[in-house]
């Protein structure tokens, strides 16, 4: 529990730096009046020396508060690389235990914030005993920078829609099976249902075929994303990106929904789709609340 009672917190601390800034602040004020003169009249004013001590509690106080801060944030509350590896591992076992991937395939990433940094899942992933030891750090260039495991090979994809959307700050990459289906028929998903312009902004996309583990399917998917948040990968998967973890968790659902829907329409005959003009009035909606271009 990394919860603090600030208040709390001061008056334990306070006493034992009080001594050490008062020690500073007297020889600071002793430096200042060095003359006799000042001296003699800081001494016998009594009013001054009040006033000083008022001045001089309030500034340890700040003093002390500007030490907790700077020095021991760490220790009062979890890093945000931590705060951000737990995302990532609650959204690689939750995609897991949805069946939208199985072990060592697919890819969960986050964003950095106000860096060109992510963190995302090593390669060959085991959702059941994943940790937040077991996440990687590394730069949008591709040079890790945390020790242990290696980075997913598939970095290029994550990194490349990092640099050009700047509201995406959660990727997922799957390996659902009705949507990979698609994906080797080359098949688009049209808009179905109106979830799809709301959360993914239109119609499932597939992109043209990309070598995986190498920037060329980095550049397909740039490609084929346009202004959505969703794409079928050409013989390969899933890709979605999302403002957060769950948005992402839930795109990548609603994209292995859409293509089981529209898998088994086509057994049946032809699916109708919604309108152009149905979809135009729900944009708004999607660009104010899901879209990440």
């Amino acid at each position: 529990d990394h919860s603090v009672n600030h208040a709390e917190l001061r008056s334990h601390t306070a006493s034992f730096f009080e001594s050490s800034v008062l020690t500073l602040l007297l020889s600071s004020v002793i430096r200042l009046f060095k003359t006799k003169s000042l001296i003699k009249l800081f001494s016998r004013n009594h009013n001054l020396i009040h006033f000083y001590f008022k001045i001089r509690y309030a500034i340890s106080i700040d003093f002390l508060i500007y030490i907790i801060d700077d020095y021991f944030v760490d220790i009062l509350e979890p890093k945000i690389e931590d705060r951000l590896k737990k995302d990532v591992v609650n959204g690689a076992i939750t995609i897991y235990k949805k069946g939208l991937v199985d072990i060592g395939e697919g890819n969960v990433s986050i964003r950095v914030p106000n860096k060109k940094e992510f963190i995302i899942t090593p390669t060959f992933n085991q959702y059941e005993r994943m940790t937040n030891d077991d996440v990687v750090h590394l730069t949008l260039d591709g040079k890790q920078l945390s020790k242990g495991k290696k980075t997913s090979t598939e970095y290029r994809l994550h990194a490349a829609i990092y640099r050009i959307r700047h509201k995406a700050h959660c990727i997922i990459h799957t390996h659902s099976p009705y949507a990979t289906i698609l994906s080797i028929l080359r098949r688009d998903i049209p808009t179905l249902m109106e979830e799809m312009v709301l959360l993914l902004g239109g119609p499932i996309n597939v992109s043209k075929f990309g070598i995986a583990h190498t920037d060329n399917i980095a550049e397909k998917a740039v490609s084929a994303l346009n202004n959505t948040n969703g794409i079928l990968l050409a013989n390969h998967g899933v890709l979605v990106c999302g403002r957060n973890m769950s948005h992402a968790v839930k795109m990548a659902e609603i994209v292995e929904k859409m293509a089981k829907i529209y898998w088994g329409a086509l057994q049946i005959g032809k699916p109708f789709t919604i309108s152009e003009e149905a979809c135009a009035t729900l944009m708004d909606d999607f660009n104010s609340n899901f879209s990440t271009y």
